[in-house]
């Protein structure tokens, strides 16, 4: 009884360690590592470029509110 317990679980090891392993190898076939790195530097990339324009609009509203108010009371 225990060395079919043992055996099953070196089975089950030995299944791991396989899917493991094949699971590397298409992953670095199919590039979807590199594909990864890719879209994550899109990311950040795309957030910098939301955060500075969220801060070029602040900055372009309080130079037309001004002129918008003057406007207004013409």
């Amino acid at each position: 009884m225990g060395s079919g317990i043992a055996s099953l679980i070196a089975v089950v090891a030995i299944m791991v360690l396989v899917f493991l392993v094949c699971r590397a190898i298409v992953l670095w076939y199919w590039r979807v590592n590199e594909g990864i790195a890719l879209l994550k530097g899109i990311d950040e990339k795309l957030g910098q470029m939301v955060a500075s324009g969220v801060a070029m609009q602040a900055q372009a509203a309080a130079r037309v509110a001004p002129a918008v108010r003057a406007a207004g009371t013409r």
